[in-house]
């Protein structure tokens, strides 16, 4: 069960950490390089899109994984 529950902490830090990218909260932190600072939000987006992509495909197949184990049982 923990190691369920820091899949989804970790996978849900990406989305998180893509969200951050998207809003600029580093940039007034952090001084980075003009030509960096417009990368930022295509990183944000697409670390967001990749963290949901990742949160679904775990949860489906957990769920594909424990029916699969009742199935076994009976």
């Amino acid at each position: 069960m923990l190691l369920i529950i820091i899949n989804y902490t970790v996978r849900a830090l990406i989305v998180i950490l893509g969200i951050i990218f998207v809003t600029g909260i580093l940039n007034s932190y952090l001084s980075f390089p003009s030509d960096f600072k417009a990368i930022m939000p295509m990183m944000g987006v697409i670390f967001i899109l990749w963290g949901v992509y990742r949160l679904i495909t775990y949860h489906s197949n957990l769920r594909r994984y424990r029916n699969n184990e009742d199935n076994d049982e009976n």
